[in-house]
């Protein structure tokens, strides 16, 4: 067996030894650093209600992240601090109409980074719209709309920041 031959059969054998890594773990309890939401929509007239619930003695500082369901751009981003054993509450509802936008509502007091004028924040087009648009041959390389209604269904998740 030749020199290259041994160094490759020693590298397969180590990479069968070497133990599975996992890039996440399920806490049995529901408890960690990220929380993902799947789904949320303001079709047909439903709201999405969720919470966040800080279960520990320490304040903490949250990165909330909103992406349209067509293509997963995102659509709203924002900071809230949530204090020790607290939680924070919020709807995503429409700002009205059938073509609006979708429009994140809360009467929480918590602080959030920007700031929810009115306890309100419109979700934004500038992902996916505008001079952002995705254009190929056919004048949109993903295929999707364009329009505020596309903000109105996708996915939101929730970092731990510290």
């Amino acid at each position: 067996m030749s020199k290259n031959g041994r160094t490759a059969m020693i590298a397969a054998v180590a990479a069968m030894l070497v133990p599975a890594a996992h890039a996440m773990h399920v806490d049995p309890r529901g408890l960690g650093q990220v929380l993902v939401f799947p789904y949320y929509t303001v079709n047909g007239g439903n709201d999405t209600l969720f919470a966040v619930t800080n279960t520990t003695a320490h304040a903490k500082a949250l990165r909330v992240r909103f992406h349209e369901g067509y293509d997963g751009r995102g659509v709203l981003d924002f900071d809230v601090y949530v204090g020790p054993h607290g939680a924070w509450s919020a709807s995503v509802t429409s700002s009205g109409g059938d073509a609006s936008l979708a429009r994140l509502v809360t009467s929480d007091p918590a602080c959030t980074l920007p700031a929810l004028a009115a306890h309100a924040i419109d979700f934004g087009v500038a992902s996916f719209a505008g001079e952002n648009a995705p254009t190929g041959p056919t004048g949109e390389a993903d295929g999707g709309p364009s329009t505020p209604d596309r903000t109105r269904e996708g996915h939101f998740d929730v970092f731990e920041m510290g």
